[in-house]
């Protein structure tokens, strides 16, 4: 049977093949693929590693053509390019050879990468959702076995007073119970619905969101301070922004210290170049600082005084991060609050 040049079989490889000296010096090819490179293959020759790569990359390299020599044994690193407007992964394996050199073979990875980033967002919301349904069970039934019991009590009373406490109490259950099931429609909503923008009167919205959170206790105490121009219009998803100023708004509003004069909310928007940051500020209780990394987690409570869920934040940050923004906290205990999230 003949041999098959090594030409031949250097083209069955799916592999871009190069020979590299320690220093990282183009010492030949074997390429197949040109829509790979970042330049065309006759072009390398004589070329260094750092003659066509950011330093990173060098570095990686470098590290891998040394240790392949050092050890001899076959090394590998992986990096990233933009290639005709695309990201593109990529792996490279080191082979030493005689005389101080290595043979790469380096291959294009990107496919693989992207099922492993989908694989661990899969994980991601596989996880989230068995806590979910966990907490969710809980903080939905805790409720209505609480309203059993107030139930029996106000059955057996002949007392107009207890019933009334019966019935107080009951209400207020219910209403707990309410705003775990708003918060659950709101987690689903925004994990099943694509984004829809439209353009939008900021300060407009504001208020809506405002008017419909007037009646919770305490907010008649509130100076709300709006500072945003009458004019100012953003492109965004209405019903996903309305979920985040609802959510930091009236947590502003539920743990505010009203012994302390002069509580407000301040609404107000910065802009620079395509970048909207929107903030939320009180002068209320504020957040330990044990607590700062944690207020995001899924059910997490950062208050003994908390009466939620612990959804409440973290829906607010998977909305921004629905929106392609970020949502940052400062915080200081006894002195208030500040969320700013970009879209």
């Amino acid at each position: 049977m003949p041999i098959l040049p090594l030409e031949f079989i250097v083209q069955a490889i799916p592999d871009l093949v190069f020979r590299f000296n320690r220093k990282g010096d183009f010492l030949h090819y074997y390429v197949t693929r040109n829509r790979l490179l970042a330049v065309p293959a006759d072009q390398i020759i004589g070329k260094n590693l750092r003659d066509l790569f950011d330093q990173e990359i060098v570095e990686g390299a470098l590290q891998c053509i040394n240790e392949a020599l050092e050890k001899r044994t076959e090394t590998s690193f992986e990096y990233s390019l933009n290639l005709n407007n695309s990201l593109h992964f990529f792996e490279a394996r080191m082979v030493p050879v005689q005389n101080l050199e290595v043979i790469s073979f380096i291959r294009d990875v990107t496919d693989r990468h992207l099922l492993q980033v989908q694989n661990n967002e899969l994980i991601k919301i596989n996880s989230e959702l068995d806590s979910f349904v966990y907490h969710a069970s809980h903080d939905l039934r805790a409720p209505l076995s609480s309203i059993l019991g107030l139930v029996e009590i106000g059955l057996r009373t002949g007392n107009p007073e207890e019933m009334r406490s019966c019935l107080t109490m009951i209400k207020e259950r219910v209403q707990t119970q309410d705003a775990v099931i708003h918060e659950i429609i709101d987690y689903a909503r925004n994990l099943r619905t694509d984004v829809k923008k439209e353009k939008l009167n900021l300060k407009f919205l504001v208020f809506e969101v405002i008017d419909t959170l007037l009646f919770n206790e305490g907010a008649e105490k509130i100076d709300f301070q709006i500072d945003i121009a009458d004019d100012f219009e953003i492109l965004s998803d209405k019903v996903r922004l309305n979920i985040i100023l609802s959510n930091l708004i009236s947590n502003s509003i539920k743990y505010h210290d009203y012994a302390r004069g002069n509580p407000f909310v301040k609404v107000d928007v910065m802009q620079s170049d395509s970048k909207i940051s929107i903030g939320v500020e009180d002068n209320g209780q504020g957040i330990h600082s044990d607590h700062h990394d944690k207020i995001f987690d899924m059910f997490y409570r950062a208050s003994e005084k908390s009466k939620g869920s612990g959804l409440g934040l973290f829906i607010v940050k998977d909305t921004v991060e629905k929106l392609g923004g970020v949502v940052e906290c400062s915080s200081r205990y006894n002195e208030g609050t500040r969320f700013t999230f970009s879209i």
